[in-house]
């Protein structure tokens, strides 16, 4: 999380000690999320790639999967392996501590499978559009191009379909 300093003015001491106690402390990185669904089924993810975390964070994950029944939270710490299952239903929320052994031991979700209405979908679809404009699909310039072009009529649909705005968009009142 970045803290912003005024320039000209001296900066915040609850600012400067928030930023040191996380450059202190080990981050997770190489986050993945393998989703527990049929491997011929498409599965699309938003954020597309997970940037590292830490302490006191929290990332959101959307994933438009067909007959999910688990997802696995997959992640390093340090030069660790770390793994965790949330099943479909997800167990009730511990009253113990987190496990030293397993710090990801807190990873939550909402229900796995079917969701009624449309607010979790038009989440998800914003996620989505947003990753498309921001994110990154691949390092190599030219396939990141190729790829966001593929995804570009999946975002316009999206985007109708959701009422939600992108760049190839918009809505009249």
């Amino acid at each position: 999380m970045a803290e912003f300093i005024t320039p000209g003015k001296l900066p915040n001491k609850q600012k400067v000690i928030s930023q040191l106690r996380r450059a202190e402390q080990p981050g997770l990185s190489q986050i993945s999320v393998q989703w527990g669904a049929s491997a011929a089924k498409q599965i699309t993810q938003a954020p597309n790639q997970i940037v590292s975390l830490f302490d006191g964070e929290r990332q959101i994950v959307y994933g438009y999967v067909d007959n999910c029944t688990s997802a696995t939270l997959h992640a390093l710490i340090g030069y660790k392996q770390y793994s965790t299952i949330v099943p479909h239903p997800p167990s009730p929320p511990s009253t113990h501590p987190p496990s030293t052994s397993n710090p990801l031991s807190q990873v939550s979700t909402h229900e796995l499978g079917i969701t009624r209405g449309d607010t979790i979908h038009t989440l998800a679809a914003r996620a989505l559009i947003r990753d498309w404009a921001d994110g990154v699909y691949s390092e190599d310039k030219i396939t990141n191009d190729v790829i966001r072009q593929h995804k570009k009529e999946n975002i316009i649909a999206l985007s109708i379909q959701y009422s939600v705005l992108s760049q190839f968009t918009a809505f009249g009142m």
